[in-house]
């Protein structure tokens, strides 16, 4: 028999089916194995033969070096060396620290931290000594330490200039600063704001301007152009004088001469004074020397003036 179509094979206690030596079972469709096992199958040695467990272990476990892979190229490794990926051969190759462009030596310039990724750095490292709990003679930066809101904790109050300050100490100098006179600097420093205005000569005219007003007889100018201030005294009025006639501002320094007093209120040399016996007129310096001449002649020879004064 060369050829056997079967639709169906089944028996009450299971059927064997066995291909004879010579004989070749194909399978036209897919086979389903129902979750069953395929067992006792040979190693694979052909590219589509099934594969067994064994095999694929075996190769696997065989797989255990780098250089077993096919897109990395090692040679003479050395202690040290890092794996870097060369993009001229698109393949991974073993290069030291310095032919891969990392530091070997040096500050730290860059560092991160976090709870998954937690480092630790040295004084040494960001050019700084540790004495006594303290942080302390920085160096110039040449780099931001990025700390990613971490914390350095326990440390002391600093004593020297270059130390490391602690939130206590901040603190405790920024509340002893409560006071105008432990301040450094001048009003200089401040801005200028709505409320808080600079005295400038401007702002003073302007006030005085405000403050001066015109009064009886009193008249105030400010020429803000010139930056003057004038004030015209005019209509001065005494009421003891001639019925309350007004006084010139040019004749309040009393400098009065007989030619500014009217003729009628005033007593002159030729018309003496005993003829003008009044309150209302005033004598001349003239007057006064004539009438007084006149009575000192008019005494009797030999008879002496005595002083008299009386007291009211």
């Amino acid at each position: 028999m060369s050829e056997l179509n079967v639709d169906t094979i089944a028996g009450s206690t299971g059927t064997t089916v066995t291909v004879k030596t010579g004989h070749t079972l194909t399978l036209v469709a897919n086979m389903n194995a129902a979750t069953a096992k395929i067992t006792n199958l040979g190693d694979p040695s052909s590219a589509q033969d099934a594969a067994t467990k064994n095999y694929v272990d075996t190769q696997l476990l065989s797989l255990d070096t780098l250089g077993e892979l096919t897109n990395v190229t090692i040679t003479s490794v050395a202690d040290n060396e890092v794996l870097a990926y060369d993009n001229g051969t698109s393949e991974w190759i073993n290069q030291t620290a310095s032919e891969a462009g990392l530091a070997t030596s040096g500050n730290l310039t860059t560092h991160t931290s976090s709870s998954s990724n937690p480092h630790s750095v040295t004084a040494s490292q960001v050019g700084a000594t540790t004495t006594a709990n303290k942080i302390h003679d920085f160096a110039a930066p040449t780099s931001a330490l990025a700390m990613n809101a971490q914390k350095i904790t326990g440390v002391a109050d600093p004593t020297a200039a270059q130390d490391a300050s602690t939130k206590a100490y901040v603190d405790s100098q920024v509340q002893s600063k409560d006071a105008l006179s432990e301040l450094s600097g001048n009003t200089d420093d401040v801005s200028e704001g709505s409320s808080n205005l600079y005295f400038t000569n401007e702002r003073v005219d302007d006030r005085l301007n405000d403050v001066l007003q015109d009064g009886s007889g009193l008249t105030a100018t400010y020429n803000d152009g010139s930056n003057t201030y004038t004030l015209d005294v005019a209509g001065l009025v005494d009421s003891n004088i001639a019925g309350g006639a007004a006084i010139a501002q040019s004749k309040l320094n009393l400098a009065v001469t007989t030619s500014e007093i009217a003729a009628a209120t005033l007593v002159t040399e030729s018309e003496g004074i005993s003829s003008n016996d009044n309150d209302t007129t005033i004598p001349t310096s003239a007057a006064v020397k004539d009438a007084v001449d006149t009575a000192v002649a008019a005494i009797p020879s030999g008879v002496s003036l005595g002083l008299v004064i009386a007291l009211s």
